[in-house]
C-alpha cells in the first residue's frame, strides 16, 4: 500500500528552509516512522519512499518563501505489531 501526500511550508512562518530536506533524509534512512494525523491518532508506520520540493516567492537573497512538497510513503505495518516487535529486539 502506497500513499502520497503533498503539502506547503512557508518558511519563517510554518517551517523552515530545510523542513523538506530533512523529510527526505529521512526516508533515505529507509527506517520506518510512525504516521500521526493532525488528530492525534496513530496511523501505522510507514516508509517514506520519494520527496520532491519545488520552491517559489525567492526573496532578494534567493531562498524560498513557499516550498510545495509531495511525499510518497509505503505501509511497513501496524502500529501494535511493530511496537511489540522493537520491545523484543531491546
Amino acid at each position: 500500500q502506497t500513499i502520497n501526500l503533498s503539502g506547503s511550508v512557508f518558511p519563517g512562518q510554518y517551517g523552515a528552509v530545510d523542513t523538506v530536506e530533512k523529510m527526505a533524509a529521512l526516508g533515505k534512512q529507509g527506517k520506518p516512522l510512525l504516521l500521526v494525523a493532525g488528530t492525534g491518532d496513530l496511523l501505522d508506520y510507514w516508509c517514506i519512499t520519494s520527496v520532491e520540493q519545488t520552491n517559489s516567492y525567492l526573496d532578494q537573497q534567493g531562498q524560498p518563501r513557499k516550498i510545495d512538497f509531495s511525499l510518497s510513503m509505503s505501509y511497513y505495518g501496524e502500529y501494535d505489531a511493530v511496537s511489540d516487535q522493537t520491545k523484543r529486539q531491546s
